[in-house]
């Protein structure tokens, strides 16, 4: 992996589709917080070898420091991976 696209959503599963469609490459992987507060059958169809949804998720309010942890725990998610995905 070269490229971590770090991804905090709440709504428009298709639209996250798309976006992972037209960047996906060998050498990337997306990374994916979804706010708690959304219910997360709505992203069930993304699915994918370089795509990874983050274990644990918090509830992201705009403006808030939650934005800032969604993003954090992406961080360390990516840091962890091996780099020959």
């Amino acid at each position: 992996m070269k490229i971590a696209y770090l991804i905090v959503v709440h709504k428009n599963p298709q639209l996250l589709k798309r976006a992972i469609a037209t960047l996906s490459s060998e050498d990337c992987a997306f990374l994916i917080h979804i706010d708690q507060k959304t219910k997360i059958e709505e992203f069930s169809e993304i699915s994918g070898e370089n795509v990874f949804f983050s274990a644990q998720r918090i509830p992201v309010y705009w403006g808030e420091f939650s934005q800032i942890q969604a993003t954090l725990m992406l961080m360390r998610q990516a840091i962890r991976m091996p780099t020959d995905l």
